[in-house]
């Protein structure tokens, strides 16, 4: 299927959501997505929690859902970028880090305490900080999702890795061509692909592993570490 073949059928999808369930296009955008997340393994379950507001020194909080994984110790912000599947929109790097940035302010809120100072308890926001403090102290990594249903050059579809909070936080870009790509997948899931020649010229050397399978070859390596 091809990408525009895919985002028609994306965005009818959305529709069909929006008018079953009596959402927002945004919310059930961000459901949709969330959907494929799961079929592609990136998350087990998620938490709805549309949540925009001001922080501390007017810094924009944002955030569409959240996950907990309980097997990897993990926490999963979400928040969409939704554009009605307007083909001409592109998102920036620019566009990119405002967004991530606004997950950033609503996990300091949190955990100061600050966003549920400033909400009603019956928000389901006031929840997440509650569970973020609880659970705080046993997260190993934060993962922060974009979700968009623009396109994004392949040069900039992810950001680098940073430490938040005094935990490792990975910023992940999933627009409609890496939507279509795990569709597209014969695993089902986004392809990885790794250039370890910009480790070593001309890449690593490897040996064939003794392995006997229909469905794959395997080598073994050793990645330098520098």
């Amino acid at each position: 299927m091809e990408l525009d073949d895919f985002a028609k059928e994306f965005s009818e999808r959305v529709l069909a959501t929006a008018a079953a369930d009596g959402n927002f296009s945004r919310s059930a955008f961000t459901e949709t997505a969330l959907a494929f997340l799961e079929e592609a393994g990136q998350i087990v379950e998620y938490v709805p929690c549309y949540f925009k507001g001001t922080g501390l020194q007017r810094r924009a909080l944002e955030m569409d859902a959240y996950a907990f994984d309980d097997v990897d110790e993990s926490l999963a912000l979400f928040v969409a970028d939704y554009h009605n599947f307007d083909a001409s929109e592109r998102i920036t790097r620019s566009d990119a880090t405002k967004l991530f940035a606004r997950m950033v302010a609503v996990l300091d809120e949190a955990m100061t305490g600050r966003l549920n100072a400033t909400i009603e308890d019956s928000h389901p926001a006031f929840a997440f900080g509650l569970q973020l403090r609880r659970q705080f102290t046993n997260v190993t990594r934060i993962r922060l999702y974009l979700l968009t249903d623009a396109l994004m050059s392949e040069q900039i579809k992810d950001l680098p890795e940073k430490n938040l909070l005094g935990k490792p936080c990975e910023f992940n870009i999933w627009d409609m061509a890496r939507f279509h790509r795990s569709q597209e997948s014969p695993t089902g899931r986004d392809e990885l692909e790794v250039d370890f020649s910009s480790l070593v010229p001309g890449g690593l050397p490897c040996l064939a592993a003794s392995i006997d399978s229909p469905d794959y070859r395997a080598y073994r390596s050793i990645v330098p570490v520098y």
